[in-house]
């Protein structure tokens, strides 16, 4: 058996978010990136089997490196989405996934792009004119 397992625990937990919704599938499943597992693929592919088999519509990640979206196409596990910090200040951090996202098809869900609030008026000490 491999070191990942079976992924038990991950239809465990589909199943489980299944009941508790009351519905016969999920819509999404998002994927966190974890930079310390060797993993991600055994997962994705895990979520994609129960994609074809119905349980789940779409699968999203969260700041999946570029590297890994790339490895996940090769493997034909397309996602949907990946979502990532990005702060208009600073377009350096995912300049590369627009080029990633563009050539897989992935959607890009960008966070935190007013820099946290940085760019609103949410910290100004005055009022509106």
């Amino acid at each position: 058996s491999a070191p990942f397992g079976s992924g038990s625990s991950i239809r465990e937990a589909v199943g489980s978010s299944i009941r508790r919704t009351g519905s016969d599938s999920l819509n999404t499943v998002q994927v966190q990136y974890c930079p310390d597992s060797p993993y991600h693929l055994d997962v994705l592919n895990v979520l994609f089997e129960m994609q074809e088999e119905g349980f789940i519509r779409s699968i999203c990640s969260a700041g999946l490196p570029t590297t890994l979206m790339n490895d996940a196409e090769a493997c034909n596990f397309h996602l949907d989405s990946n979502q990532l910090s990005c702060n208009l200040l600073d377009p350096q951090g995912y300049l590369d996934y627009l080029q990633t996202c563009s050539d897989t098809g992935t959607k890009l869900l960008c966070g935190s792009p007013l820099a946290g609030g940085l760019l609103t008026d949410k910290y100004l000490k005055c009022e509106r004119p």
